[in-house]
């Protein structure tokens, strides 16, 4: 059984024209948001955001969040909406940097083609979240102080394994 009592929720993939912003608003469900390419800027009540690919946000339920600036053309990110009652996530940092940006795509682009399936299993749904999750947990073990990388080197590193064989 999953240690995250989470209920999974719409998700989708976000590709920018260069037109608009993210809406200011405050919604019920918490939001995850995983940047693919470009330069996503949100904000959350008084603090604010910049996601370069590899990095994630978690926005909290009955909060006020938008976008700070228009997304720029080519910008791509994912994003989930999940309800968490019991608050079993927030020991996960809100925001941070994904050390394996493969899996967790993978992750997000699984539930996104069981979420369009003819009759999509809650179960898989279930079970995909929990490894979002986990994968945005382990980045958090991993980037331990005496463990850091800089972002310049992991950004460096995702380049390559994104252009290059």
């Amino acid at each position: 059984m999953s240690k995250f009592n989470v209920k999974p929720l719409g998700a989708g993939r976000f590709v920018s024209r260069g037109k608009g912003k993210h809406a200011t608003r405050s919604i019920r469900t918490d939001e995850i948001f995983f940047c693919i390419k470009g330069i996503l800027t949100m904000f959350e009540d008084d603090q604010s955001f910049e996601l370069h690919p590899g990095d994630y946000l978690i926005l909290r339920h009955e909060r006020l969040h938008g976008g700070v600036s228009d997304y720029p053309a080519g910008l791509s990110y994912f994003w989930l909406h999940m309800e968490d009652p019991d608050g079993t996530t927030l020991h996960i940092p809100q925001s941070g940097h994904i050390t394996n940006f493969e899996q967790l795509s993978i992750y997000f682009q699984s539930y996104l083609t069981e979420q369009q399936q003819p009759e999509p299993s809650i179960e898989i749904l279930q079970h995909l979240l929990s490894l979002i999750l986990l994968e945005l947990e382990r980045s958090t073990i991993i980037n331990t102080p005496s463990q850091t990388i800089s972002k310049f080197a992991l950004k460096a590193a995702e380049v390559i394994k994104l252009h290059f064989a």
